[in-house]
């Protein structure tokens, strides 16, 4: 199996989410799973696996296009994304929640932020939490 792991954020201090990643793509190097790394910063290392720049340095861009387009040309049979993942694919999509406050805690998020990390999360995942 080869994944396209979307780790836009590496390199943005993004604290636990930048650590969650660092810590997937260690451990699959340690086991000897090369996989494919959409970055966001092509001096961004990624020792044991195989990084590609991403075109475009927005959100909206990376997931309509840059990550579908991504997982065509390397041949990913997966997309693994944290909070949010393209709504379509070319292949299945992992995707990893690590906080869903925005759905208990709705009236901490913006209209905006609560609609960003909810619409592509699968609506009996977020019954789970309420």
């Amino acid at each position: 199996m080869r994944a396209l792991i979307d780790a836009h954020m590496l390199g943005a201090h993004e604290t636990g989410n930048e650590t969650y990643i660092r810590g997937l793509l260690d451990g699959l190097a340690q086991i000897g799973s090369r996989q494919v790394v959409g970055v966001a910063d092509p001096c961004i290392a990624v020792p044991g696996h195989d990084a590609h720049p991403l075109a475009h340095r927005s959100n909206t861009a990376r997931l309509l296009l840059d990550l579908p387009r991504m997982a065509r040309e390397v041949g990913a049979s997966l997309i693994h994304c944290t909070y949010v993942a393209p709504p379509f694919s070319p292949v299945p999509t992992v995707l990893t929640v690590h906080d869903v406050s925005f759905a208990r805690y709705p009236e901490a998020f913006t209209v905006r932020d609560r609609a960003a990390l909810g619409a592509l999360m699968a609506d009996d995942a977020l019954c789970a939490v309420a």
